[in-house]
């Protein structure tokens, strides 16, 4: 069921807003009570939340477009997202896969043996003890 994103009373004497920057796009997941479009007026800045958690549905206002108290700007799907996997595949378009050509021949592999007189690097000393220096009292 659709989740209307109305502008909420912002002050007494304050009947309308400007819609800043819009946070989320249609088609994103939210959480209950972020951030979705920053509202601005004569006085202050402010964020609208989320009301419920969902999917941006529609967008009706757009960054710099004036709205009135109590205005719908937007919709929230309300419930679960769908997973992301399936977001994208109904985005993109289904693209058969290419057959592939017969191998030729394989490639022999390659095995790294290390020769048994070799020289290892030697092991570094260790580190000196710290002393700490003593004071004459």
């Amino acid at each position: 069921m659709p989740v209307e994103l109305k502008i909420p009373a912002v002050g007494e004497s304050i009947a309308e807003v400007v819609i800043g920057a819009w946070r989320k796009s249609v088609g994103d997941s939210v959480a209950r009570d972020e951030d979705l479009v920053e509202l601005e007026t004569e006085k202050a800045t402010m964020d609208l939340p989320s009301p419920a958690a969902g999917v941006i549905a529609k967008i009706l206002k757009k960054a710099g477009e004036t709205a009135a108290v109590g205005e719908v700007i937007g919709y929230l799907d309300d419930g679960p997202a769908p997973p992301a996997a399936s977001r994208e595949s109904a985005k993109a378009p289904v693209v058969p896969a290419a057959k592939e050509k017969p191998a030729a021949a394989k490639s022999p592999s390659v095995e790294l043996v290390e020769p048994q007189n070799a020289q290892k690097a030697p092991t570094p000393a260790p580190a000196p003890a710290a002393t700490r220096p003593v004071s004459a009292q």
